[in-house]
């Protein structure tokens, strides 16, 4: 599994960093009650450790009266699909894993995050970077799609928008009303790897 890792002003925006505080806290507590009920087959159940992570943080954005719920619920339909094997979306998967497999592993899209998270140690500095990558996000996405057609052609890099499409919406919305406001609130950092569609079935 490799990659992937998205504000307002005045009165809005302490309305929404209250939410966003609510969503930090209550999301880390969805991964962290589930890792330790899965732990060492999470490799081998990532379709289950998803589908459960989706029911949790569903019912966290809504207590939290995050907007991103729809979005969630679009991951969500996807990730199903790719982890039915009798979908057409899963064969679709199955006629470009390896490429897109091998187009991810070579790529260089992600050094640039990298680099902004190279160093940072402190809670502080590191929801800093958070929502330093917010804002890379969409060249990052744009730059694997090229990387996709590059090295496995154009039905590929149409397979990877369509199933990437839901995830980057996501975690743009993630950004907005999570992590860029906990970074001006010097808040500490989030696990802001949002569940992708991709990572039910352990790739990007």
């Amino acid at each position: 599994m490799q990659l992937l890792f998205l504000i307002s002003v005045g009165v809005l925006f302490g309305y929404v960093a209250c939410d966003a505080e609510c969503y930090q806290r209550e999301a880390k507590e969805c991964s962290k009650s589930l890792v330790s009920e899965i732990g060492s087959d999470l490799d081998r159940n990532l379709c289950n450790f998803q589908r459960k992570l989706f029911t949790c943080l569903k019912e966290v954005a809504r207590e939290c009266e995050m907007s991103f719920e729809p979005e969630l619920r679009a991951v969500e339909f996807l990730s199903k699909q790719l982890c039915d094997t009798g979908s057409k979306l899963h064969q679709q998967y199955e006629e470009h894993k390896d490429c897109l497999i091998k187009s991810a592993t070579n790529s260089k899209c992600s050094e640039s995050i990298v680099n902004v998270f190279k160093d940072k140690t402190t809670e502080r500095e590191l929801v800093i970077a958070q929502a330093e990558v917010c804002k890379q996000l969409d060249t990052f996405s744009n730059c694997i799609a090229v990387d996709v057609k590059k090295v496995c052609g154009s039905n590929a890099e149409a397979f990877y928008n369509f199933v990437q499409g839901p995830s980057i919406r996501l975690q743009r919305k993630l950004c907005d009303e999570v992590i860029i406001p906990l970074s001006e609130k010097g808040e500490g950092s989030l696990h802001m790897d949002a569940p992708t569609v991709f990572r039910s079935l352990g790739l990007f």
